[in-house]
């Protein structure tokens, strides 16, 4: 069965307007709290260097596998530095 819009009341219409209005609210108001979560963790993020001594006792540990970020490894013979 199919409705067409000239059968649907105008109470049915306004009820579906104010249930799209609502989903829109409820779905910026998630938005509006993942970025406030998200902006408060990466505030806290930060990358440090690592001295030189610790580096040395396991330098894997340090050494970037998938990307390097910065210019730290710019010169690194490793497969995550494929600059084009």
């Amino acid at each position: 069965m199919e409705i067409h819009p000239a059968e649907v009341s105008q109470g049915d219409q306004n009820d579906h307007e104010n249930d799209l209005q609502h989903l829109t609210s409820t779905i910026a108001g998630k938005i509006g709290d993942g970025v406030k979560k998200t902006e408060s963790v990466f505030s806290l993020a930060c990358i440090y260097r690592v001295p030189q001594e610790l580096r040395k006792l396991k330098q894997s540990a340090y050494t970037p596998r998938l990307i390097a970020i910065g210019p730290l490894h710019r010169g690194d013979k490793h497969p995550c530095n494929t600059s084009k």
